[in-house]
């Protein structure tokens, strides 16, 4: 799955910090430092139905703080050209959020997003998360800073979720 991530990565690297493209040899060496980090979650998601590796989803630097145990969510990636119908990001961000707050017991999750990614910024707001920042990145960018915290997260099932909505 790393090199399918890899060649998702590419084609949607305008949304990622880091927006050059990553050949195959810088995949490997991120792999290899990326299992030995301890404060780092990364899944894979499959099509319920085919199986098929359709994207990814993250929750890093994970660290204890005055709030608690808190973590970054990122990383999420749905491959557009093989995933078969919308809705798969909030099922992964709620999926994920789940994960982070029952087994991995955060406290506070936080993301970044760029202001013009606005179907991530619209899934997020979705699944709970608040703006609490806005800073300047360019002159036709900005940073969203989101986060969510455990008590007003609402444990749902996200597949309903995209149902419904």
């Amino acid at each position: 799955e790393s090199e399918n991530m890899r060649i998702a990565r590419n084609k949607n690297s305008i949304w990622f910090g880091c927006s050059g493209q990553i050949d195959k040899e810088q995949q490997k060496q991120w792999y290899k430092n990326y299992i030995n980090k301890e404060t780092e979650y990364m899944f894979s998601i499959f099509h319920k139905q085919t199986g098929a590796w359709i994207g990814a989803v993250g929750i890093y630097d994970l660290n204890s703080s005055n709030f608690g145990y808190v973590g970054e969510f990122g990383r999420l990636i749905i491959d557009a050209d093989l995933k078969p119908e919308k809705g798969l990001g909030i099922d992964a961000t709620i999926c994920m959020c789940q994960i982070g707050f029952e087994i991995l017991k955060m406290e506070k999750i936080s993301l970044m997003v760029f202001s013009d990614n606005m179907s991530a910024k619209t899934t997020y707001l979705n699944a709970g998360f608040k703006i609490i920042d806005v800073q300047k990145n360019t002159e036709t960018r900005n940073n969203i800073f989101m986060e969510l915290k455990k008590e007003d997260f609402k444990f749902i099932n996200a597949h309903d979720f995209t149902e419904k909505n």
